[in-house]
């Protein structure tokens, strides 16, 4: 949301040859998702999908679906317990919601590890214990980290 997206579009004539100067009309099946100005810069508005055309001389281009997420606010995590032991693993969670605490579904995060030679996590917040020591845990989304998680390596 409040974000630009570029679109662009070539005009051809019958025969595929490029036509130079063609005026493009952009259009957003769902103006309350997002919306596209005469330059094909689409802004998004809420979060949903809108399908982008763009037509010139009576003829409309195949619809390309445009996507708009919600801002992340907030990054939280979660793991059943604050430490591993060397060689085991420890699953965490994350959630991220938007500034009305909504839960956005399907958000993807970055995980991180401050020390990986005592503990490593995977794109999936999955944490192996490498060595005794206390480790911080993070994950971000949409730029937004979350607050730090202190894991003991035993």
């Amino acid at each position: 949301m409040g974000q630009n997206q570029a679109f662009s579009a070539t005009v051809k004539n019958s025969s595929g040859t490029v036509l130079a100067g063609g005026v493009l009309s952009w259009t957003s099946s769902a103006t309350n998702v997002a919306t596209i100005d005469s330059a094909g810069i689409a802004t998004g508005v809420a979060p949903g999908s809108t399908q982008i055309t763009a037509a010139a001389e009576g003829v409309t281009s195949t619809a390309v679906t445009l996507t708009v997420t919600a801002n992340v606010a907030t990054v939280t995590i979660s793991a059943p317990s604050n430490s591993v032991a060397v060689g085991s693993t420890l699953q965490f969670s994350a959630t991220a919601k938007d500034s009305s605490g909504n839960v956005i579904q399907n958000a993807v995060f970055q995980w991180a590890s401050n020390a990986s030679s005592i503990a490593t996590i995977d794109n999936n917040g999955l944490v192996t214990g490498v060595s005794h020591g206390t480790v911080i845990i993070t994950a971000s989304s949409g730029g937004v980290l979350s607050a730090p998680f202190m894991l003991t390596v035993q």
